[in-house]
């Protein structure tokens, strides 16, 4: 039997994360990244759960999808997709070499 590729993702419980681990559950084992481990905004959030965790592939999904309350709230909204996402790619980049095959460890603090 074949081991299954570990995918770490960010927003699994959002509107696409869901439908993208419905979809491929069987096939993949996810570890789910919720805002309560991983607060994208902070870089060193990022940075301190990617280290806990060993994954072949890295998804951010993580948004802030409200657009009403965005309106409103548009700090944080800027905070979470456009900062946010700044974050994880400048901590993935930095740390892994990124391929759309897979995942390779450059010399990095990261297992």
């Amino acid at each position: 039997m074949n081991k299954k590729m570990v995918v770490a993702a960010t927003g699994l419980d959002g509107l696409v994360g869901s439908r993208v681990r419905e979809l491929l559950e069987d096939k993949i084992q996810f570890i789910p990244l919720p805002k309560e481990i991983i607060d994208i905004t902070k870089k060193d959030s990022v940075k301190q759960a990617l280290q806990s965790i060993d994954f072949d592939i890295f998804l951010h999904l993580a948004a802030y999808t409200n657009v009403d309350l965005a309106e409103k709230e548009k700090s944080l909204a800027w905070s979470v997709n456009v900062a946010g996402t700044k974050n994880v790619f400048e901590v993935v980049s930095s740390s892994y070499l990124l391929s759309f095959d897979r995942r390779t460890h450059q010399n990095s603090g990261f297992k």
